[in-house]
């Protein structure tokens, strides 16, 4: 299939530490025709199909997304996110969505009302979250999460009641516990069958243990970032004596794609850019995660041409 790129360089509109937010008119940049159809094909997501017609759409205003980001009651600041306001929706997920550290924010028929922006916004922000700090894998901490809610973890299923979901009741409860007023909607959530997450004992506090200390990064610099060479990471001075361990480069949807073993501990960590098979990674964003003092960290970097 033969694919024209619209635009190849786009600049990011806002930044609110390391969330990025796209506005509109940029995310526009990102899409690629084939006859008659058009598909938006964003760096570390999949590629959407995009609607056509003349219908008009209301995007999410930009500065409405930024404040709720702003109210944000935890260290999401520390996290690599990036926020993609369409300005048309995707043919087959209409609704906004997030995929790993991908937000995607659908426009409406009509102007959002503010709560709904800042409901919407949070929620995703809040599959971000468990993406980065609770990924599938950490099958024990779900565990304790499902303990905490009363559900059960194992009567899922492609058609489980989507308030029934796990990751759509961590999002809720994200929502609740630490949007901002516009967000939060008086504490209530999707589940109506739930307790209101304020009223769970442990739980508000079971998602701050999921803050690593020194933010979700570890304290760890990726240098430079972007780069289109060599890499190092650099664990902070009170780490040394321990260094970094178990450090992986994987790409945004959660394949690994190269082991980095540091030599003997307690130094830095190099990465030339490259897979297991030797061969240059494409330009994009990437996730690098590991340990530094036993406590794991996840940082994203972005591979860029020369």
């Amino acid at each position: 299939m033969a694919l024209l790129a619209l635009a190849l360089t786009v600049r990011a509109s806002e930044q609110v530490g390391g969330i990025t937010v796209y506005t509109a008119g940029e995310t526009a940049g990102y899409t690629l025709t084939d006859g008659s159809r058009t598909y938006l094909d964003f760096p570390g997501a999949g590629r959407y199909e995009l609607m056509s017609g003349q219908s008009e759409w209301f995007p999410m205003p930009v500065e409405e997304v930024v404040a709720a980001l702003e109210e944000i009651n935890y260290p999401v600041r520390d996290l690599n996110i990036d926020i993609v306001i369409l300005h048309v929706p995707r043919v087959d997920r209409v609704e906004s969505s997030a995929e790993g550290s991908v937000v995607f924010l659908t426009p409406g028929r009509v102007t959002y009302p503010t709560e709904h922006v800042h409901y919407t916004v949070v929620h995703e922000i809040g599959h971000a979250v468990h993406s980065a700090m609770m990924p599938d894998a950490r099958r024990g901490l779900w565990l304790r999460y499902a303990a905490l809610r009363g559900f059960d973890m194992n009567a899922g299923g492609p058609d489980v009641p989507h308030a029934w979901r796990p990751h759509e009741i961590f999002a809720e409860d994200f929502r609740a516990l630490f949007g901002g007023q516009m967000a939060r909607f008086g504490g209530r959530v999707e589940n109506h069958d739930l307790l209101p997450p304020d009223e769970v004992e442990g739980l508000r506090e079971f998602f701050l243990s999921l803050v690593a200390p020194g933010g979700v990064s570890g304290g760890v610099a990726v240098l430079p970032n972007p780069s289109w060479g060599e890499v190092v990471l650099r664990a902070p001075d009170r780490e040394a004596s321990t260094g970094l361990q178990d450090v992986r480069v994987f790409d945004v949807r959660g394949r690994l794609i190269r082991d980095l073993d540091p030599a003997g501990g307690g130094g830095d960590v190099t990465w030339d850019g490259r897979d297991a098979s030797g061969a240059p990674v494409a330009p994009g964003a990437y996730v690098i995660a590991g340990r530094v003092g036993g406590v794991s960290f996840t940082r994203k970097i972005i591979r860029v041409l020369p």
